[in-house]
């Protein structure tokens, strides 16, 4: 069995479509949502749409601990061998699901990321190298060129786009891991509210000599940042405050200075 994860944080339609997209699924799996910060009407319209599917179960939050947290309240709700979590602002496609097991099963990838497509079908970055300055500094530029020069940026990241690669890291907003390898991990580390949780969770995987793989031939939709335009100032200063977190544990002294001086130079610009 597999165990859908979803922490969900009042993108109510959004995860709506997200339920719809795995209904129909012919694979032998559960659906947790977690549902933090709930709002009771629009918690009980959705969990009633889907009150007669014993597949999919939910667990509304009254307060907002964060993702890291609540994905592993997640996983210790669910029972499956195989574990996918999912952003409720994730569409998936009829055979997404079966491409994604099938792969995990015959190649066992220690944790499996998939490509994410906007609603325009244009790609977005969901994979990459462990966090640097230059390497930062470089994703970010070429965020900047998906928007400017489409085909450039293409182009650019062209190695990705064909065949499975292997990368150090793949976005939370779709990750596959077994839940064996996911307990030796020991789980999204919660220091972090929201953002590089999923980055450290694969370098715990990596140093235990699993491997992390980007699938381009495995497609979703992903209405991207959803939940956290509900409160960009907070979602931007979690974003820092998790940067900040990530560089201290696993980058140099250098770095972090760099990194805090840049911060208080741009504090009062948007990330």
């Amino acid at each position: 069995m597999i165990s859908v994860i979803i922490v969900n944080f009042r993108a109510y339609p959004e995860l709506n479509d997200c339920l719809d997209s795995l209904v129909t699924s012919q694979e032998d799996l559960e659906v947790i949502v977690i549902d933090n910060g709930s709002l009771k009407n629009e918690f009980n319209a959705l969990s009633l749409k889907y009150k007669g599917n014993g597949r999919f179960r939910f667990y509304p939050k009254e307060d907002n601990p964060g993702f890291p947290a609540a994905a592993n309240l997640g996983y210790k709700y669910s029972s499956g061998e195989i574990l996918l979590f999912l952003n409720p602002d994730i569409v998936a496609g009829p055979n997404t699901l079966k491409m994604a097991l099938d792969y995990f099963n015959e190649d066992a990838p220690g944790v499996l990321g998939c490509m994410h497509l906007s609603p325009d079908q244009r790609v977005q970055i969901s994979f990459g190298y462990f966090p640097t300055l230059s390497r930062e500094l470089k994703w970010k530029r070429l965020w900047n060129l998906r928007d400017s020069d489409y085909d450039l940026f293409t182009k650019r990241i062209a190695a990705f786009l064909s065949e499975p690669v292997e990368v150090d890291w793949v976005s939370g907003s779709f990750m596959m891991i077994s839940r064996k390898l996911f307990e030796e991990t020991g789980g999204f580390n919660e220091e972090y509210f929201m953002y590089f949780e999923d980055i450290e969770l694969c370098r715990k995987v990596k140093y235990l000599k699993k491997n992390v793989v980007f699938n381009p031939k495995i497609h979703v939709l992903h209405y991207h940042g959803k939940s956290a335009e509900k409160n960009k100032k907070t979602s931007r200063a979690e974003y820092r405050k998790s940067q900040l977190n990530y560089y201290r544990k696993f980058n140099n002294f250098f770095q972090n200075c760099i990194l805090k001086l840049y911060l208080w130079f741009n504090r009062f610009e948007n990330v």
